[in-house]
């Protein structure tokens, strides 16, 4: 769904389709409410608000911008895969950046990761492996700062 309105608003914001996207946004809403309460996933509730509440048809259908007040790891890897597929530039809430400090800042969990580390689980769709990789995101865009 993330993708879906992202791809819709990007065509929207510069004018493309207006009346048909509208048109779909109207027809969609009862589905994205419904939805948007079902969501589990921290990040991805935050992320869909983050996109839906510049559109217009939304902004009373969803809450304001509400910034995660705790996460998981896997919310941790799944804001900075969808940051990286959208190639957009919303924000990451502090509290990422917190779980990945909290992580790097106990050895125990660091040994504990690397153990769990190996060649046949280093891919990004892999639990460790994608949060290894939001990891190293983190740290480059911390020394491009």
């Amino acid at each position: 769904m993330i993708r879906f309105f992202h791809i819709f608003k990007t065509f929207y914001d510069n004018g493309l389709y207006i009346c048909e996207i509208e048109t779909l946004f109207e027809e969609l809403l009862e589905s994205v409410k419904y939805s948007f309460y079902e969501e589990k996933s921290t990040s991805d509730k935050y992320m869909l608000t983050s996109i839906l509440a510049d559109i217009p048809i939304f902004e009373k259908y969803i809450p304001c911008r509400d910034v995660p007040q705790s996460v998981t790891l896997m919310d941790v890897n799944n804001f900075h895969i969808t940051r990286l597929v959208l190639d957009s530039k919303f924000l990451i809430p502090e509290i990422v950046s917190e779980k990945i400090l909290s992580i790097a800042e106990d050895q125990k969990r660091i040994n504990e990761l690397l153990y769990l580390l190996n060649p046949d689980s280093a891919g990004l769709g892999n639990y460790i492996g994608g949060l290894a990789w939001a990891m190293l995101q983190y740290l480059i865009e911390n020394e491009m700062k």
